[in-house]
């Protein structure tokens, strides 16, 4: 005999496994679909004797899957039963409402799923046979008996109680034998049988399966409450079939129904089970909400401990949230504006304190200066010993920062004056430029920092107030920035290490004392006027200048600088050495790169002359003679490369003026380096170095040009 064909239509490999291995052993032929596009046209090729269809698979539900089936002619008539891990009854209702014969819930017991399985399959044959019955029953009286006879047969096969009811009088009809062992007898009705109640349901717990088929004229699943003859309560699955006249009216029921009584055991012990999991996942949520509000108490407090190190205007730069957002090599570009502030003579003043001492004064200072940074909406990048980096969003703010932390720090030494403390005084550099902020270090230990070039003019602006005896200095970059700029005015122009051009630098004497304040306005024009005619080596008008402003320290620095200038025998023709020094157009050779090296030459050697006249230290000095040797040596280099290139005629007379000029340059250095007279080394390098410079670009490089041009065009660039 062909075993039954089984098609079933999961998504889920492992549910079809399960399946497979519970009904393989049993004969059954099977059919497999992953989709319920491809289970259609299973069904459509195979008319399967049965369908096991899921209900959750993608694009196409097991709902939309039956409906497509029920409207196909040839499989309309395959019963399908529901696999499905769904238990809501409405899930069930619409099972049935598509066109369903059944529906098992997963997970499943292997004997429930077989016993459905058979019944189903018989009830197919059974339908089959019936509805062959009846139409040979309306066409042969004879043959309706041995219909019957072979119907009972099969209804006896069946293991679970199985009858047909009489939609008009609820009586049952026809019933297997399984039925004796609920007390069935002949005309009596299903509710009298199975409820042993003499009337039929109407409790909306216990709604009656077949006024549902006579109304809906669809199958029914329905949980009831049967008795068996004894008057024992059992729990059973009602299955309900309705029976067609040929007026497509229901006139009977088939009905059968499967003991759950374990399966309810098992799915009470599951609610419980449900419950009491419920009720630990509720205290498991109360439990991490709680734990969740403690960490992000502890996670706040560990940002507010953080910010001690690592400002949260920092981050917020860095586009992080928290501390633990931040990563090593985490940077980006800004523009800012950058403080340096630091106290003057701190390594003399704290060798009269204690350690602890010197601890408390520190912290006292810093905790006086950082609320007002913060207040002018700057932050404290750094602390590197008694001085402090801060950072700034605009000039403005740094400058008004400054200018505040000066007036503190009068009622501050008034406090200390009062405990018999000496006083302190604070040098403020100011400086706006772009800057690298971002995170050094190495994976185990880390810091936010700012590098840029910016930051060291801002330290270079902090400690030139030392030079001019002022508190507070601004560079030129700044000083364009500020939208106010009262009670500013210029004080000098330095060269900042590391750059070949001179930059301007500006006094802010806001927080001087009312009278000096005063004075500095009245005279802002004449003082800057002073200042330009300094650098235009006009020492004597400058001095005159200078010696007018009797209140001015800075001033009075100036006076000294032109006294030293002026002392020096040549003193009268100082103007006419400036003019020498600066670079012209007649001075060119119609060469680019010797003409720039040339140019830098004038620079480095001005920066020589009023290095030594402003009396700077000597490790500058030295380092500036140092480069300016070696600067000389690369650009005689290039021009002896260029002549050697082109075949120059005059290559040895050329290069013999460099070796003089190198020669005595050398002699000149080891002159200074030896008795260290710097006014007589000024004189010396105007003399014989710079006279020597120009006479040998006027007429010897001069020749080399024109050479080069006509010559040697390419080398022109």
């Amino acid at each position: 005999m062909k075993p039954d064909n089984i098609l079933i239509i999961d998504d889920d490999v492992v549910n079809i496994k399960v399946l497979v291995s519970n009904l393989k052993v049993h004969n059954f032929e099977i059919l497999t679909a992953l989709n319920g596009k491809m289970g259609i046209q299973q069904a459509k090729l195979a008319h399967p004797n049965l369908i096991l269809l899921d209900i959750n698979m993608p694009k196409m539900d097991g709902y939309e899957v039956c409906k497509h089936l029920k409207a196909i002619e040839q499989t309309k008539n395959i019963p399908i039963i529901f696999v499905s891990a769904l238990n809501e009854a409405i899930d069930k209702v619409k099972a049935f409402a598509v066109g369903g014969v059944d529906y098992i819930t997963k997970p499943f017991e292997k004997e429930e799923l077989l016993a459905r399985v058979n019944t189903h399959l018989n009830l197919q044959k059974l339908q089959t046979d019936l509805k062959q019955r009846i139409i040979k029953h309306e066409l042969a009286e004879a043959k309706i008996q041995r219909q019957n006879e072979y119907l009972q047969q099969v209804i006896n096969s069946l293991e679970h109680p199985f009858y047909v009811i009489n939609t008009s009088n609820y009586q049952i009809e026809l019933a297997n034998s399984y039925m004796k062992k609920l007390g069935f007898q002949p005309q009596i009705t299903c509710h009298a049988l199975t409820h042993k109640n003499p009337k039929p349901c109407n409790s909306k717990n216990d709604p009656c399966p077949l006024e549902q088929v006579k109304r809906t004229k669809k199958s029914v699943v329905l949980e009831h409450v049967h008795f068996d003859n004894m008057g024992n309560p059992i729990n059973v699955e009602v299955h309900g079939f309705p029976i067609f006249d040929e007026n497509g009216e229901v006139t009977r029921m088939i009905e059968y129904s499967l003991n759950i009584t374990d399966r309810k055991v098992v799915e009470q012990k599951l609610n419980q089970q449900n419950t009491l999991l419920t009720e630990k996942n509720s205290q498991l949520n109360e439990f991490t909400t709680q734990l969740e509000a403690l960490q992000k108490e502890k996670l706040y407090l560990l940002n507010k401990a953080y910010e001690y190190f690592v400002p949260h205007q920092f981050l917020n730069l860095l586009g992080k949230g928290n501390i633990t957002d931040i990563q090593l090599g985490d940077q980006i570009e800004h523009h800012m504006t950058i403080l340096f502030a630091d106290i003057r003579e701190f390594t003399t003043f704290s060798e009269t304190m204690t350690p602890q001492e010197n601890f408390n004064f520190i912290n006292s200072f810093l905790g006086l200066m950082e609320p007002i940074i913060a207040a002018n909406n700057g932050f404290i990048d750094k602390y590197i010993g008694d001085a402090i980096m801060a950072l700034f969003s605009n000039a403005d703010d740094a400058v008004q920062a400054g200018n505040s932390m000066l007036e503190a720090l009068v009622n501050y030494n008034q406090s200390r004056q009062s405990r018999n403390y000496q006083p302190i005084k604070i040098g403020i550099g100011i400086n706006s430029g772009s800057l690298m902020l971002g995170i050094i270090g190495s994976e185990n230990r880390m810091s936010g920092t700012v590098i840029s070039d910016a930051v060291n003019i801002a330290s270079r602006m902090e400690s030139l107030t030392k030079v001019y005896h002022t508190p507070l200095l601004i560079s030129a970059t700044t000083h364009q920035e500020l939208i106010l700029k009262d009670n500013i005015r210029l004080i000098d122009i330095v060269k900042v290490k590391g750059k070949s051009e001179s930059i301007n630098i500006f006094e802010v004497f806001t927080a001087d004392s009312a009278p000096i304040k005063a004075g500095k306005l009245a005279t802002l024009k004449k003082f800057e006027q002073a200042v330009c005619l300094y650098h235009e080596q006009n020492f004597i008008e400058a001095q005159n200048l200078f010696e007018s402003f009797d209140y001015d320290a800075t001033a009075n620095i100036y006076q000294q600088r032109c006294q030293r200038f002026l002392s020096i025998n040549t003193s009268i023709h100082w103007q006419k050495i400036a003019e020498k020094i600066k670079w012209s157009p007649d001075l060119s050779i119609n060469n680019n790169l010797i003409d720039e090296q040339h140019k830098e030459l004038f620079i480095r050697i001005k920066d020589l002359i009023m290095s030594l006249g402003n009396n700077e230290n000597t490790d500058i000095i030295n380092k500036t003679i140092d480069f300016l040797k070696k600067y000389v040596i690369t650009h005689f280099d290039t021009e002896e490369q260029l002549m050697l290139q082109c075949n120059y005629p005059e290559y040895k007379e050329h290069k013999a003026k460099h070796t003089y000029f190198i020669q005595n340059f050398t002699k000149i250095e080891k002159d200074y380096k030896t008795n260290g007279i710097r006014l007589y080394l000024t004189l010396r390098i105007q003399e014989e170095l710079f006279n020597w410079l120009i006479n040998h670009i006027t007429h010897i490089d001069q020749k080399l040009g024109l050479f080069l041009k006509e010559h040697c065009p390419k080398s022109s660039l």
